[in-house]
């Protein structure tokens, strides 16, 4: 068991939604952005983020040295957790990233444990500072993602995603689920093939109608959903919305939701005004709890 003077922890807040923190980590076309302390540029030759995958890069420092680091993922909980073990060169820890969220700010977490007292005492005095410049690079980073009017969600479902698809796709499923807490929903229609629409109305729990109207643009089962969604029919939608179901394992399935805004003006507007962020994920949360209850 490891001391906790052998542990290094590092925290900051963000003014930005949970999923978008986590896809700056998760992406390794944005964490070749911002990893490492001010200076350093970064080479990513592996990246496979799930239990027991690889992650392979090449630090290059300012003053032109490289470093080479080898590190194995142990567990990812998306968009909440993931714990890593760094094997090579030069440190052996156990680095965790949690990642909390709450009335529109994301807690970043970072935890460094070191394998020994000698370990930690060689590199404190780096890390610290180190791992704070990190967060500064990380906070350039999230203000210049495309992401800044785009809305990410994403699970990990015990299920099969030909199940998980169904679940998306079928009127006699999605009314089980489909909202916010506290929302139900009268379905009009629903054909949701590449081309076809679904008009339906949620009802909310302080009595208020909100009409909506989905238009399929893209549907390839099991893998892939996209569509425009607005109020009617005919008009040109308030965001255009995409579901990507990936296998993740035997019987379990990544699904990640992205809903991409005509402007940061109009997701701030959504997020401030209707609490969109909290919103998704308590959709998917209804998700995650019907599907379950499918399953077992």
């Amino acid at each position: 068991m490891q001391n906790e003077k052998n542990t290094i922890t590092s925290t900051r807040e963000f003014n930005y939604q949970r999923e978008q923190v986590y896809n700056a980590f998760a992406n390794p076309e944005y964490i070749a952005q911002w990893w490492g302390p001010n200076g350093f540029t970064n080479t990513i030759h592996t990246f496979d983020l799930k239990p027991g995958g690889d992650w392979t890069l090449t630090m290059h420092s300012p003053d032109g040295q490289d470093f080479y680091n080898v590190s194995k993922f142990e567990q990812v909980i998306a968009p909440e957790l993931i714990v890593y073990k760094h094997l090579d060169p030069v440190h052996v820890f156990t680095g965790s990233l949690a990642f909390g969220y709450s009335s529109g700010k994301t807690r970043v977490v970072f935890t460094m444990t070191f394998e020994s007292d000698e370990e930690y005492y060689k590199v404190k005095d780096f890390v610290i500072p180190a791992n704070e410049q990190n967060f500064d690079r990380l906070e350039k980073v999230l203000s210049t993602m495309p992401a800044n009017r785009e809305l990410i969600f994403s699970r990990l479902l015990n299920a099969p995603r030909e199940l998980v698809f169904d679940v998306w796709t079928k009127p006699e499923h999605i009314i089980n689920w489909w909202g916010p807490n506290g929302f139900t929903n009268t379905i009009d229609y629903m054909d949701a093939g590449e081309g076809g629409s679904w008009k339906y109305t949620m009802h909310g729990p302080d009595g208020r109608d909100y009409p909506n109207f989905i238009k399929y643009t893209e549907v390839v089962k099991p893998e892939k959903i996209r569509y425009l969604h607005g109020e009617h029919e005919g008009d040109n939608g308030q965001f255009e919305g995409s579901v990507t179901l990936e296998e993740a394992g035997i019987n379990q399935t990544r699904l990640t939701m992205r809903l991409l805004f005509h402007s940061a003006e109009e997701l701030e507007y959504v997020v401030g005004e209707f609490g969109a962020a909290d919103g998704g994920n308590q959709t998917l949360n209804k998700l995650t709890n019907y599907i379950n209850q499918l399953v077992s």
